[in-house]
């Protein structure tokens, strides 16, 4: 079985950090402080692209970005939300089918 899908995750929650780390470090926190961010390529750019769907990112002006806290907050709750439901729903899954294979109505 392959980890590729886990190592793509990884990858991508790292590159929005550090997109995130640079816009705060440089204070782009509003419309008026929003900074000029190098184009971004490849797996950078969907990122970025992510980021900036979800309005976690805001552009201020012609390549000029900025963080919205509110919105990145948001943004990562909703994010969790899912992956719980994901876990709770892998969770009953897996019951059930331990109490078939204990019950005998699903032969091993």
């Amino acid at each position: 079985m392959s980890n590729a899908g886990a190592v793509v995750a990884a990858l991508r929650l790292r590159k929005e950090r550090e997109i995130v780390a640079a816009l705060r470090e440089h204070g782009a926190v509003s419309e008026k402080t929003a900074i000029s961010i190098e184009r971004k390529r490849g797996f950078e750019l969907r990122v970025m692209r992510s980021l900036l769907k979800h309005g976690a990112v805001k552009e201020a002006a012609s390549s000029a970005f900025y963080l919205d806290e509110a919105a990145y907050d948001d943004m990562r709750a909703k994010r969790r939300s899912r992956g719980m439901v994901v876990a709770v729903i892998s969770v009953v899954l897996l019951g059930a089918v331990a109490i078939l294979l204990a019950s005998n109505v699903l032969p091993l």
